[in-house]
């Protein structure tokens, strides 16, 4: 019985989540593209004031990997991710409105190879992107550009807005999947010649599914999925960042197409296509998603490097840590 007061609360506060997403959902397609940025302007600063918890967060994560930066700056920056992130959230619902016809006017697609489509379209490629900026719409004009795909989507704890999310994420054509099993069916889809894309700087729990890297000179537990499917399959993985522009239209940087030997370790390959990504955030903060907990985990050896006062120590981390570098020396010796 002591459990029944909470349980009816989250299931009210599930039901209001709901209606609110459904709200949304209903009335911003029905804004101008100037009413969308004024709104998320707007959602960005009510956002900052009223989330303390990832206010706290995104604080720590800037003190920690800007320290040469004054806090007046470090909180610049934390505001304009706020605002970000809000017009990311308003921009999925909004993109009901883009279609093969009009989504050229809202997208600048800017690949480093003009002829990337064509050269790996046939055969399926690994699409890569951080949580920066309208990363919603990295995969959301893709099949209209040629490339449709299966996407990768976290499920929510209120299974409500699952659905509605998804809804949003498929709208252009995708198929969307959660990540749960996602492995299999993302295998079985490249190896018919498909198009991947999902987030590569999720933090995960440090087991089986996860590997190391070095993000801002700090040691972060994150997705291998993108390098096991390249192992796998032989599939090039493509990092793509999405950074607006003043005018509010988005561009969409693509890199080149990078091919991993099968026996290439996952974490030089996750490390490689991280890479791309970290002089950009570097330059421009403001778009990086700062209030996630990209560290939650804290070595054993810190290196000397400060972490977030979120990080924990964990066991389960430096057991990872041991089995890379394990893996990795055998496979050395092998070599």
């Amino acid at each position: 019985m002591p459990d029944a007061p909470a349980g009816l609360l989250r299931r009210l506060r599930h039901v209001a989540e709901a209606w609110g997403v459904r709200a949304v959902a209903w009335g911003v397609p029905k804004l101008s593209r100037g009413a969308v940025l004024r709104l998320a302007a707007v959602a960005g600063r009510v956002g900052y004031w009223v989330d303390g918890r990832g206010r706290t967060t995104g604080r720590e994560n800037l003190r920690v990997v800007f320290r040469e930066k004054d806090a007046a700056w470090r909180e610049a920056v934390l505001r304009a991710s706020y605002g970000s992130f809000a017009r990311t959230m308003l921009d999925l619902f909004w993109g009901v409105n883009l279609d093969a016809g009009n989504w050229r006017r809202h997208v600048l697609m800017e690949p480093d190879e003009p002829d990337l489509v064509e050269r790996v379209g046939p055969g399926g490629a690994i699409w890569c992107c951080p949580h920066y900026s309208n990363f919603e719409w990295t995969a959301l004009v893709m099949p209209w550009w040629g490339v449709p795909m299966m996407v990768v989507a976290q499920d929510f704890k209120n299974p409500a807005l699952t659905p509605l999310f998804a809804a949003a994420r498929g709208h252009s054509g995708h198929t969307v999947i959660s990540s749960e099993g996602a492995m299999l069916r993302l295998f079985k889809n490249l190896k018919r010649g498909g198009h991947s894309s999902f987030l590569c700087d999720l933090t995960v729990p440090p087991d089986q599914a996860a590997t190391v890297i070095r993000a801002f000179g700090l040691k972060m537990s994150t997705t291998q999925l993108h390098a096991a499917l390249a192992q796998r399959t032989g599939r090039p993985v493509i990092p793509v960042m999405v950074r607006p522009r003043p005018d509010g239209t988005y561009e969409h940087r693509i890199w080149p197409a990078q091919y991993f030997a099968p026996d290439r370790p996952a974490r030089e390959i996750a490390q490689h296509i991280w890479d791309f990504f970290e002089p950009v955030i570097r330059e421009h903060p403001e778009g990086w998603l700062w209030m996630y907990k990209h560290f939650r985990y804290r070595p054993a050896d810190t290196e000397g490097r400060e972490y977030p006062a979120y990080a924990n120590r964990s066991k389960k981390f430096d057991a990872l840590e041991r089995r890379i570098g394990e893996e990795e020396a055998a496979g050395r010796r092998s070599g």
